[in-house]
């Protein structure tokens, strides 16, 4: 059980530290989990262009700011890195998972390899995850968010078997998933885009 009164949780400033050196230093492999169907985007833009159903206007500003990662994605590309994100969906889908699902076909332009898990009666465990980050075979970050979605802080493990079951874990979360495209052609109905 995770406590954020543990000495591997870090509170928002020294967690995105921490990403920014572990993300320059991981050689191969970058995994992301996303479970939760919200996240707190008062101040996004383009998040607030989709809520007032601007959908021109949210694709454009989703484009820029995932452009201006571009220096991220470089580095990928030079190191050769497989960028891996992995999205749970449960149904009805939710606006706010509606319009990550519009901006992951941006970031799949940019080298990312874009899965869906959609909820099912097989995959109740996953209900019970926290989002979480992979670098390589070496280093976990999990992330905590409050009710509201609002991000909090989260732990850090590194070459231990945390890290070890995370990496199995998420395996099994990519043997559950459908590519992008699939999920959104068989839920076209309800991503109205």
């Amino acid at each position: 059980m995770l406590n954020n009164q543990d000495k591997n949780y870090l509170q928002p400033k020294e967690y995105f530290k921490q990403f920014s050196l572990l993300w320059k230093q991981h050689e191969h492999r970058f995994f992301k989990f996303e479970r939760q169907q919200y996240y707190n985007l008062e101040s996004d833009d383009a998040y607030k262009l989709y809520q007032s159903n601007d959908i021109a206007g949210c694709k454009s500003k989703i484009e820029q700011q995932i452009g201006s990662q571009s220096e991220m994605y470089l580095m990928s590309v030079r190191k050769n890195t497989n960028i891996v994100r992995v999205r749970f969906v449960e149904f009805p889908i939710s606006d706010y998972t509606k319009y990550e699902i519009l901006s992951y076909n941006v970031s799949a332009r940019f080298c990312e390899k874009i899965l869906i898990v959609p909820a099912t009666d097989t995959v109740t465990e996953i209900f019970q995850l926290n989002d979480f980050l992979l670098f390589d075979s070496s280093s976990l970050m999990i992330l905590d968010y409050d009710d509201r979605g609002l991000f909090k802080g989260g732990w850090l493990f590194t070459g231990d078997d945390v890290v070890e079951n995370y990496l199995a874990i998420a395996q099994s979360l990519i043997e559950k998933s459908l590519p992008l495209g699939v999920f959104q052609n068989s839920e076209r109905n309800n991503l109205l885009f």
